[in-house]
């Protein structure tokens, strides 16, 4: 499972479900920002730290590098 998690407003439902989902046997992938990753860190099988940004923008910012990741590729 690939998940974009930054911290804001969200990331708690995010979080849980990720939870949830790595209960199940999923290897979950995150994108998150340093806040994210540090809370993620014994949930997600691999984490991409991205940079802290405005909440605003942070969705738009962080699905960047998740469309032209290794693991999405060819982008």
């Amino acid at each position: 499972m690939i998940a974009i998690a930054p911290s804001g407003p969200l990331f708690e439902k995010t979080a849980s479900n990720l939870q949830e989902a790595a209960a199940r046997g999923a290897q979950v992938i995150v994108f998150s920002d340093a806040l994210g990753a540090a809370k993620l860190a014994g949930i997600a099988t691999e984490t991409i730290v991205l940079p802290s940004v405005d909440p605003f923008v942070a969705p738009i910012l962080h699905a960047i590098p998740c469309s032209c990741s290794p693991i999405t590729w060819p982008c």
